[in-house]
């Protein structure tokens, strides 16, 4: 049929239009050529058109036509277009006007036009459009055969062109990538090199090695890194423990002096804040202060000025050091809790077993108390769960970190100073200030300790919950526990009935099922993400 439309197009274009729509389709649908594509005819006299859109439309292309050259850019702008046959001679705006706009198109410059012109000898026409990037020359007056060579051979052209800037791009990217690798431990899937290494072109191939090396490099790094945290984390929480191991210890020896425990309370954040604010206020480290600031700090003080100190003093009247050391262990079982509620960490049967077997021997230890000693010890020992609970808010306030800007020494000072604004009125009201001629050189010596083990422990605790995270950091209380428990035994005389043994055995287990949070993946920031797919502009540009 299109032999019988393509023979009469010249005496009855407008009868030929819609006739040329359909059978143009028909044809592409029906003998579809392997190098087909998108062709737009641009030619301003409607019978010229009408022939070359069915000669087009013969060879199985899927055809366009426009009148003019505005049209004409329109439709490339608007529409994917794989090549332009365009006449040279229209009114308004000529050929030339679209080849010189198209050079200034970063996306459609590299799109092949072939010229038409009816003056077949005007080689300055046509030596003028190929210097403005034409491909070949057409006449009007052609044959379907050099229709067929000229559309062959610019297809053709710009298919080697695509795949050699879709591998300029893919290399770029590729390039990028390994700079960003170079630069930090990334995930290489985040990299996003699926699409390129899923290919079986030698780039496509190089991707996909490149991607799998990549891969066992970053897995090794993260196991490295996971060791190495674990490692630091061990030693900065053993070294805590122990430090902190040795409260109970002391508040059982400055009870022995009878004094009031909340006096008691307020000399040792005295000393704390001796510790701590003169170097602050040397280095400039104190911060200008908002309602969230004083909260912030209040809260903190309360934890430790009064969960902390206040009550471990009360506590350590009535029931032995090594007790009040183990009930400490429930720190952990708090913490854990939290951080599962809020999701702030990752969890798994291994940890819950571990805080499970924890909570079992605190528990084993609070019942020997009330079996053994009547409940007056065990009321005591419920008492004592104040303690790790302090403890636990603190870690919680360690772990958000929203106020890292600030140094741990200055922050235990500056919750020390809040801490004495709550106490010191309390201490008011109740008459329990402790004047310091009242201070025996033990009780004196005892206070100091205890300033200075808070300072340095808070110091080494503060790093090991940004290290290993606030569930890790909590089993402090585990060598807290088995450092107090050695202290009262070594220095106080203290002894433990056999089941408390066995639940210290428990909860020695329970420790070692806990292990410290994994470093989060390095995320791609959205800019390197950016730079690494806008790849594909800047190279067509550079094209």
């Amino acid at each position: 049929m299109n032999f019988i439309l393509y023979g009469v197009a010249s005496w009855a274009p407008d009868a030929l239009a819609l006739a040329v729509c359909i059978s143009g389709q028909l044809s592409a649908l029906m003998r579809v050529p392997m190098d087909t594509g998108n062709i737009l005819v641009v030619d301003d006299q409607k019978t010229h058109r009408v022939k070359i859109a069915l000669g087009v439309s013969e060879l199985g292309y899927r055809v366009s036509s426009v009148a003019s050259a505005e049209d004409a850019k329109h439709h490339m702008q608007n529409n994917r277009v794989d090549m332009v046959l365009l006449d040279i001679e229209m009114p308004e705006a000529d050929g030339y006007s679209v080849l010189d706009w198209r050079n200034q198109q970063p996306a459609l410059k590299h799109i092949p036009v072939v010229v038409i012109s009816a003056h077949e000898g005007n080689s300055q026409a046509v030596v003028k459009a190929i210097k403005l990037g034409a491909e070949d020359f057409l006449p009007k007056n052609f044959v379907l055969p050099v229709l067929k060579a000229r559309i062959r051979s610019g297809l053709r052209k710009k298919r080697n062109r695509d795949k050699e800037i879709e591998q300029k791009q893919q290399m770029e990217r590729l390039t990028r990538a390994s700079e960003l690798l170079e630069q930090s431990v990334y995930n290489p899937k985040e990299l996003r090199l699926t699409s390129i290494a899923s290919g079986s072109t030698p780039v496509a191939k190089f991707a996909s090695v490149f991607s799998a090396m990549a891969q066992k490099i970053y897995d090794r790094e993260r196991r490295l890194k996971h060791q190495a945290a674990t490692i630091k984390g061990l030693v900065l929480l053993l070294l805590a423990g122990f430090l902190f191991g040795l409260d109970a210890p002391v508040a059982k020896w400055i009870s022995q002096f009878q004094l009031n425990p909340i006096g008691m309370a307020i000399w040792i954040n005295v000393v704390v804040v001796l510790l701590t604010i003169p170097r602050a206020i040397i280095k400039k480290e104190i911060p200008k202060f908002d309602l969230y600031l004083v909260g912030y700090f209040l809260l903190w003080g309360f934890c430790t000025c009064i969960l902390g100190d206040v009550v471990l003093l009360m506590v350590a009247e009535q029931i032995p050091a090594s007790i009040v050391t183990i009930i400490l262990v429930t720190e952990v079982m708090m913490v854990y809790f939290y951080t599962v509620i809020r999701r702030l960490e990752s969890t798994n049967l291994k940890k819950l077993a571990g805080v499970a077997l924890g909570f079992v021997g605190v528990s084993i230890v609070v019942l020997a108390q009330q079996s053994s000693e009547g409940s007056t010890h065990a009321f005591w020992a419920v008492v004592a769960l104040g303690v790790p609970l302090g403890y636990a808010i603190v870690d919680l306030i360690i772990a958000l970190g929203r106020q890292n800007a600030i140094g741990p020494s200055t922050t235990l000072g500056l919750a020390s100073i809040a801490g004495l604004t709550i106490i010191v009125p309390l201490a008011w009201l109740q008459d329990a200030f402790v004047p310091f001629s009242m201070l025996s050189k033990g009780a004196l010596l005892g206070v100091t300790l205890w300033g200075v083990l808070d300072w340095i422990g808070m110091l080494v605790f503060v790093q090991l919950i940004r290290t290993a995270g606030p569930v890790f950091g909590s089993q402090t209380a585990y060598v807290q526990t088995i450092a107090g428990i050695g202290i009262s035994f070594a220095v106080l005389g203290e002894s433990l009935a056999p089941n408390v043994w066995i639940a210290l055995a428990i909860i020695i287990v329970g420790m070692l099922l806990v292990e410290p949070k994994r470093e989060p993946e390095e995320q791609l920031s959205d800019e390197d993400l950016e730079i690494l797919m806008s790849k594909t502009n800047a190279s067509m540009n550079a094209t």
